[in-house]
This record gives structure tokens, sequence and C-alpha cells, in this order.
């Protein structure tokens, strides 16, 4: 029995973020397998925030093992590779890109940002009360703050080594899989995708008044929030750090 639809009923429109993100891609000329892909990607991004919000809603406590899976989809890194490839005009070949090989490579980026994010971000976390790696593994260990650092420090030290031993065999997996010039090129770009977000967040995290100690002063159930930083006057979009 097949339902059949309601014509009185107003079909629903998209975002304008919806909208965007569909005609960058049609103009952008993705293949029917990039869009599919991208979209499973965006759902498990948006899912993965929702996820987090109705944890904070009801007080659910994640075990540190719980809390790295569900930021490996709502922390935002995977789309910024599907994103990469539309404004660069390639795209890796879906027997690449599904390889274990290139899995692997993008989880170690993804928690290696986790980790340094986490640790850079600690001081403005613990004045919002907000769940934070660190304080998951001080909870998990019972040891003291320092030692939890350390530890997400080397934690992210460890993603970043075995990402560089991947990478130099991706070479010899673009010829195990038998893959063209053109798509062993794609391929060279999207790890440099992954490069590029290592390094841009790590210095993003480190220089940013975001983590700043002035920034954590400003927040918690009782403070002004980080706008409260800047006189009116002054909030120009290169001075705003987002909440």
């Amino acid at each position: 029995m097949t339902p059949r639809a309601n014509p009185t009923r107003p079909r629903p429109q998209p975002s304008p973020g919806c909208r965007s993100v569909r005609e960058h891609a049609v103009q952008s000329r993705t293949t029917a397998s990039w869009r599919q892909r991208a979209s499973r990607t965006w759902i498990d991004y948006l899912a993965g925030n929702l996820f987090e919000e109705a944890n904070r809603h009801i007080g659910t406590e994640l075990n540190l093992e719980e809390y790295v899976r569900v930021r490996n989809k709502s922390i935002g890194v995977r789309p910024d590779f599907d994103m990469r490839e539309t404004n660069g005009r390639y795209e890796v070949p879906p027997l690449a890109w599904y390889s274990s090989h290139l899995e692997r490579m993008r989880t170690c980026t993804v928690e290696h940002v986790i980790f340094v994010n986490d640790v850079c971000s600690l001081e403005k976390d613990e004045a919002r009360d907000d769940v934070n790696l660190v304080r998951l593994i001080q909870q998990r260990d019972n040891c003291s703050r320092s030692a939890a650092i350390a530890q997400a420090a080397a934690a992210a030290d460890e993603r970043m080594r075995e990402f560089q031993l991947l990478e130099r065999g991706v070479p010899h997996l673009c010829k195990q899989l038998g893959l063209d010039d053109v798509a062993h090129t794609a391929v060279l770009r999207h790890v440099d995708s992954m490069i590029d977000m290592l390094s841009g967040n790590y210095h993003w995290s480190r220089t940013c008044g975001r983590y700043s100690p002035k920034a954590a002063a400003h927040l918690g159930p009782d403070r002004p929030g980080l706008l409260a930083l800047y006189a009116p006057s002054t909030l120009q979009p290169e001075h705003v750090i987002a909440d």
C-alpha cells in the first residue's frame, strides 16, 4: 500500500543554511556519491549536537569513552573535509574515502582536535561547569588537574604520531587501490586538508581570546558572558568572541 501525498499540506521549506549548502554543492558540480556522503556527515554532526544538548538538559553524565565518541560527531571537523573538496573542485573516490586507512587518519585528526580543544578550553568549561575531557580523566583516574592535562596532551601527541605514520603510507595505498593520477591527487589534497585542520586548530586554540583566562572570568551562571568584554562602540566583527 503506497501512501498518497496530501496536496493541501504545504511542503516544509529548507532553512537558509540548508539552501546555501545545497546550492554550493550544485554549483560545485558534485557527484551523487559525494552528496550522499556529505548528507550523512551533516546528519551525524547535527545529531551529535542534539545529543549533547539533550544531555545538558537532563543532566546525563558520560564516561570518557562515550564523550569522545559523541564529540567525534559534534565537533564539526568532518563536515569541513567535505566542504574542502567542493571549494577545491576535487573529489576523493569512494574506494579510497571508505578505506580503513583514510578513515583512521580522519579519526586521528578529529580526536587530536578534541584533545587540544579541551585542554585549551578547560578554564572556560570549568567556569560554565561544562563537560570536558580533562575533567572526565580526573574523575576516571582520581588524579590531579595537572596530571589529567598531561594525559590529554599525551593522547593528542599519540594521535599525531599515528597520523604521521599513516600519512607515509598514503602513496602505497593509492597504488594498491589502482588509482589514476587524478584520483591520487584528490587523495593527497584530502590529506592536506587534514594537516591544515591539525595545524589550524592547534594554533587557533592556543591564541584565540575565547579560551583566555580573561574570557573565563566572564562565564558562569552569574556572570555577564563573553560579549561583556567589549564595549558596544568597539564590538566590531574582528573583536567578537563566540560564546
